[in-house]
């Protein structure tokens, strides 16, 4: 029992003995490893959580302190002539980032920063649509009652549809009357009130509810309906107060005059080959008619904001705003599109397809992953937002000085920022986005720079713009 006692002292004191000679070669050795970047990892906890071959790892702990983001934008602005453009990112519960890329006024010298306001064209549709979801939520609305339960005098140009149509068939475009855009934005001196008395005389292209027929009076007419039946003066009172407060929106206006007060707009620009043409700074007012389909001015914080209320299913902070499932109601599929991109294999190397329409959202499938988004455009801003709900993924932008590749540009960047968040490797580089769709059809001159979902939209042509401007001035005075 001694010898074995002693020997146990033995060894113990050994033990100690090495533990005092190592200690200081394990303190320097240490310091040296931490002051390493290249092995920091090694011993910095709140640094291991991803290995160190992942580019993305530092950027996504540390959020919008980066430039990856604005570098892999600007290159891809250079080789597609775009002027400006707001970024906003967010993945797992972080703004991931939020800024500004090149200039938003070149005439004044003056650069994009994560503040600047663009005009987010129909990507306004979905405050609409939310706003609609939250009475339907207080029993206030219901998607499938007759608009002349809520408005006695109601009335299309068709008889039967004026009996039967809804709020969900305003909102998913099924009401087979066409566009009439420039009618919209042509400086009509009348009350959104009246605009809905008017629609009467707009006669359909389609049989109700037969085609998907895109329509922003109809999206108005919805705003105009919740606002009133929800107790609200004005769509812009119901929505500063529902939605742009709770969220901390603060930035955001419900129309340009505001936001030209702030002195921090994105001037509107077009691209012409490789020329800016300037149009006039207030040309956007026009869209006060059409208003909840299209008017609403943001930045890079707020659409942050924006995004993060739908990844968290409706929820700011502790306080549920509205019911997941009501939310949900506005992604799902209302209307067929018929996958009108075109984007899948084998042409492709993934599949990127929207292939039908909720209420004021598009839904498809990008990678496999559930694809919630809509695209705005009005005179010279070009916008997207872009939602991976299950992989809690969200990309929103806007671009000035854009041509008629201006949706194709923010669908690439969304494509190709949501391929580094889901740690995927791109089928996007730099080369095949400056080219597309040409790296994987053939193209011609005329095709190139155009994706497959462009339509002939008036909002490209910059003589109109500037002659329907000037019309409006002269009405209105």
């Amino acid at each position: 029992r001694r010898v074995h006692g002693g020997i146990w002292l033995f060894c113990k004191m050994r033990f100690w003995l090495l533990v005092l000679l190592l200690a200081p070669l394990l303190v320097c050795s240490s310091a040296w490893l931490q002051d390493d970047p290249r092995h920091s990892f090694m011993f910095d906890l709140s640094r291991s959580g991803s290995p160190p071959e992942d580019p993305l790892a530092d950027v996504l702990r540390h959020g919008a302190d980066n430039s990856i983001w604005s570098d892999l934008v600007y290159r891809a602005m250079k080789c597609r002539h775009v002027l400006g453009a707001s970024l906003s990112i967010v993945h797992k519960g972080k703004v991931v980032f939020a800024g500004g890329i090149g200039q938003r006024d070149p005439e004044k010298g003056l650069f994009v920063d994560s503040k600047t306001l663009f005009g987010i064209g129909s990507t306004t549709k979905a405050f609409t649509t939310t706003l609609i979801a939250m009475f339907v939520d207080e029993g206030k609305l219901g998607w499938d009652v007759p608009i002349s339960h809520y408005l006695s005098d109601f009335q299309l140009f068709d008889a039967f549809a004026t009996t039967k149509v809804t709020l969900r068939d305003l909102c998913r475009h099924a009401t087979g009357v066409p566009r009439n855009d420039l009618l919209g934005v042509s400086g009509l001196n009348i009350t959104r009130g009246e605009m809905v008395k008017r629609l009467r005389f707009l006669a359909p292209n389609f049989d109700f509810r037969s085609e998907f027929e895109y329509n922003n009076f109809m999206l108005m007419t919805a705003g105009y309906i919740a606002a009133l039946v929800g107790g609200y003066d004005s769509w812009e009172d119901a929505v500063t107060d529902r939605i742009l407060k709770p969220l901390g929106m603060s930035m955001t206006t419900l129309s340009l005059e505001p936001a030209l007060q702030t002195g921090n707009v994105a001037a509107p620009y077009l691209a012409k080959g490789n020329a800016f043409l300037p149009l006039p700074k207030d040309i956007n007012a026009l869209f006060g008619l059409i208003a909840p389909a299209g008017s609403i001015q943001s930045n890079a914080e707020d659409m942050a904001k924006w995004m993060m209320f739908h990844l968290r299913r409706g929820k700011v902070g502790d306080k549920q705003l509205v019911k997941p499932e009501s939310l949900e109601f506005t992604y799902l599929a209302h209307t067929a599109l018929g996958m009108p991109n075109k984007i899948i294999k084998p042409t492709f190397p993934v599949e990127a397809f929207t292939d039908s329409y909720g209420l004021g959202w598009m839904s498809g499938s990008y990678r496999g992953y559930r694809s919630v988004q809509h695209n705005g455009a009005v005179f010279g801003h070009f916008s997207i937002v872009h939602l991976l709900p299950e992989a809690d993924i969200g990309v929103f932008m806007s671009i000035t000085g854009a041509d008629e590749g201006a949706d194709t540009f923010n669908h690439l960047m969304a494509w190709q920022i949501s391929d580094m968040l889901l740690r995927e490797k791109s089928w996007l580089h730099h080369e095949s986005v400056c080219k597309f769709p040409c790296t994987f059809v053939p193209c011609t001159s005329n095709t190139s720079h155009q994706h497959p979902t462009n339509n002939n939209n008036p909002l490209l042509d910059p003589l109109k713009a500037t002659q329907l401007r000037s019309s409006a001035s002269s009405s209105s005075s």
